[in-house]
């Protein structure tokens, strides 16, 4: 609660002032109170009048005795030491005089601030018919200049109810203007009592830890500089514990992962952004499991969820669903668990071996597991529902589409998914010298790189649209191409030739773009008289894939080819969520993860019909950019924002990798990870965007001594009391975190 005093001579609008800033607190949502009482000398009445602000309710009846500020009408008031000696700690003197505040009392415990609002009045025009100045809204002007407990625009908005309201208004205007370019104060933090409520006053540095923008881009909700900054000191057990509070696949997404967080690194714009993706591999790569902490799990709730599909969402819904103390079983059509990391992309992308690991972390968490299960055959959808409280859906993209050209259902045809999944098996496949894939999203691209590997001579990718259209990973296409597959862009297969049972030519014709349909991608259209035909000897379909999830039947409302769920993957149907390639085409790894945990959290609400699940963060990158947008010190950190004095240029450590003339003759994994050493050389080159480093630049360059370091908390302090606003520290702090900021007051 904050007490207000207004002392006045009768005629200056003391109690006017006060019923008015009451008034303009309860319009902003405050409890407020106003009274007054007027004093016995025979001329000259003085009148003190007082007001509460607060956010509960007020129950005190009294007289203000002590209050936290003083408004002071007439400044003969302020040569009275008794009126000012019982005002608070940190208080604020607002006195209607035009001297400068130093003619005042000068004290430790209390600030200033002078207005000369009888001549603002004269020059408005706001005088009594006996010529006496009318200051009462130029006072509340000013003083919600220095203390804004309501903002200017809100009162305002109350004195166009009085009289001469214009006048009224620019008046309060140019008091509110005229206190705002002083140097004017605050009230300092230890003022802030709990449970008050909070407002700010602009104007002094803040310390305020913001938002990397690498981290707004993850959709798993990584916190990437905390990781990077336990890599560079050497604390790799703690570095994958901090990952796995928020994905349970750093060994996956290490390495397949399109990394879009690393667009966004602020280093990006002073030489070569971090190598995100591979500091993440680094520390699956080199943590000692049996130094890292296992998740702690809730007691049993004794509520039951099945999943159905185990790939990056389904068991990123398990492992968060197992922690919460969910009994869960997991069905898989297949024999193995792993979904796409584990069957279609390849051992030289990703390791069989590393996604076993990954999904044995997580079955130990006491998940219970039926592979080779297919639900609609070998058991019912509907024995799920009776069995289990709530199910989730994660079967992927697992059918693939057609291209509907003649002789599609020749012998050598095969789609992306079964030949990737044949090779995962260990099935001989005999490819032929010439194999030509078409399709231009990650599974043509490693479809192309396997059959390359396998022995085939020359494989081309038939790919309709140009290369700044296709979907594959850049990064993928150019080590393809580096491997000696040939891309033919703009280029649409029409038809396929058989020389007996087994296709031996595939015609296509030349392609140019028109205009775009309704995703934005520009239509391919066909140039009559471009035909021309390829020898192949196998074709590889990989033109996209969708959901083939026959028990689901009419049970889940639709949005398109996808299945339509809300924030937290509830479907139209209770007890039912979704999650992975069954909501969106992106076909990302790291977007299946972010959806099979808010899937988790969305089931583990509606099981238990409580909110406590501080365990499963927010994996939305909106979301990141909402938090953002709420502190104090203005959010996502901005290049711009760093003090590039600080920090020196440094090429970014170099991954070794296999050659392409040594790599296309086995599956050997391409990259060979950092080092302990590398990984450290390359986290020392993040920025810690946002985030103090303790490199003590505003306490060296501080003119006034007002930054202070708190043992207790171990951070840099600023006393405003001292700070004379002249900006060093901010300009001086190298990664972002001081802002020309706010400050608490109580109310």
């Amino acid at each position: 609660m904050i007490e207000i005093k207004i002392f006045g001579f009768g005629g200056q609008g003391a109690v006017v002032a006060g019923e008015l800033l009451a008034d303009v607190a309860a319009d902003s949502g405050y409890y407020c109170q106003s009274s007054a009482s007027f004093g016995t000398e025979m001329r000259g009445g003085k009148v003190e009048s007082y007001v509460r602000i607060s956010k509960n309710k007020i129950h005190i009846r009294s007289k203000i005795y002590q209050p936290d500020h003083l408004i002071i009408m007439d400044k003969s008031f302020a040569k009275d030491p008794k009126i000012i000696s019982n005002l608070k700690e940190k208080g604020i003197v607002l006195i209607n005089s035009p001297d400068p505040p130093e003619i005042f009392h000068t004290s430790e415990n209390f600030k200033i601030v002078t207005v000369d609002a009888n001549g603002i009045a004269f020059d408005n025009d706001l005088t009594t018919r006996s010529g006496m100045p009318i200051i009462n809204t130029i006072m509340l002007g000013a003083f919600v200049g220095i203390v804004p407990i309501i903002n200017i625009e809100q009162l305002i908005k109350s004195i166009r109810k009085v009289p001469d309201a214009e006048k009224n208004i620019n008046a309060a205007q140019e008091a509110y203007r005229k206190v705002k370019s002083q140097e004017t104060f605050d009230v300092s933090k230890e003022k802030v009592r709990e449970g008050a409520t909070e407002v700010f006053i602009e104007g002094y540095p803040w310390y305020e830890e913001k938002i990397p923008p690498c981290e707004t881009e993850c959709p798993a909700g990584h916190k990437i500089r905390r990781t990077i900054s336990l890599i560079q000191e050497n604390c790799f057990e703690q570095a994958l514990e901090e990952i796995m509070t928020t994905n349970p696949f750093p060994g996956i997404c290490g390495r397949a992962c399109f990394h879009p967080c690393q667009g966004r690194c602020n280093r990006n714009e002073y030489d070569e952004g971090i190598t995100i993706s591979a500091l993440e591999r680094a520390v699956f790569d080199h943590a000692d499991m049996n130094k890292v902490k296992k998740p702690v799990k809730k007691d049993k709730t004794g509520k039951k969820v099945a999943i159905i599909g185990s790939g990056p969402a389904g068991l990123t819904g398990a492992y968060f669903l197992a922690i919460l103390g969910h009994d869960v079983t997991v069905f898989e059509v297949l024999p193995v668990l792993g979904g796409v990391p584990r069957i279609l992309i390849p051992e030289y992308r990703l390791p069989k071996g590393i996604v076993d690991r990954e999904v044995g972390q997580i079955v130990e968490l006491g998940i219970n597991v039926r592979t080779n299960t297919e639900v609609g055959k070998d058991v019912t959808f509907e024995d799920i529902m009776d069995q289990y409280d709530a199910c989730l859906i994660a079967t992927g993209a697992n059918k693939s589409m057609k291209l509907g050209i003649p002789g599609e259902d020749s012998e050598g045809v095969v789609s992306g998914l079964e030949f990737l999944k044949r090779v995962t098996f260990g099935e001989k496949i005999d490819l032929g010298s010439k194999v030509a894939v078409i399709g231009g999203g990650n599974t043509a691209i490693d479809a192309a790189r396997t059959a390359k590997r396998l022995g085939a001579q020359e494989v081309s990718v038939i790919y309709r649209r140009s290369s700044d259209e296709m979907p594959a990973y850049r990064g993928e296409v150019e080590d393809a191409e580096a491997e000696g597959i040939k891309i033919l862009y703009l280029t649409m297969p029409i038809s396929i030739d058989c020389n007996g049972k087994r296709v031996n030519k595939l015609e296509c014709m030349k392609t140019m773009l028109g205009e775009k349909d309704e995703n934005g991608r520009r239509l391919p259209q066909k140039i009559e008289g471009t035909n021309f035909s390829v020898d192949v000897n196998t074709i590889i379909v990989a033109v996209g894939e969708t959901l083939d999830i026959p028990f689901l039947s009419q049970r889940v409302k639709m949005k398109g080819p996808l299945i339509e769920v809300d924030g937290l993957g509830k479907t139209s149907t209770r007890g039912i969520y979704a999650g992975g390639d069954a909501l969106t085409f992106s076909r990302s790894i790291v977007e299946a993860i972010a959806s099979g945990k808010r899937a988790a959290l969305g089931i583990a609400k509606f099981l238990n019909g409580r909110g406590e699940y501080e365990i499963i963060k927010s994996s939305q990158k909106e979301e990141s950019y909402a938090k953002a947008t709420e502190t104090k010190g203005g959010g996502i950190v901005r290049f711009s924002d760093l003090d590039m004095q600080y920090f020196s240029k440094s090429p970014r450590v170099q991954m070794p990798r296999l050659s392409p003339q040594v790599r296309i003759h086995n599956f050997n994994e391409i990259g060979k990870g950092f080092s302990k050493d590398e990984a450290i050389k390359e986290a020392a080159r993040c920025f810690q965007c946002g985030c103090c480093i303790l490199c003590e630049n505003c306490y060296i360059f501080c003119p006034d001594i007002a930054i202070r370091f708190d043992e207790n908390i171990r951070s840099f302090t600023i006393r405003h009391d001292l700070c004379k606003r002249c900006g060093i520290c901010i300009e001086e702090c190298p990664s972002g975190v001081i802002s020309k900021g706010k400050e608490l007051l109580s109310v």
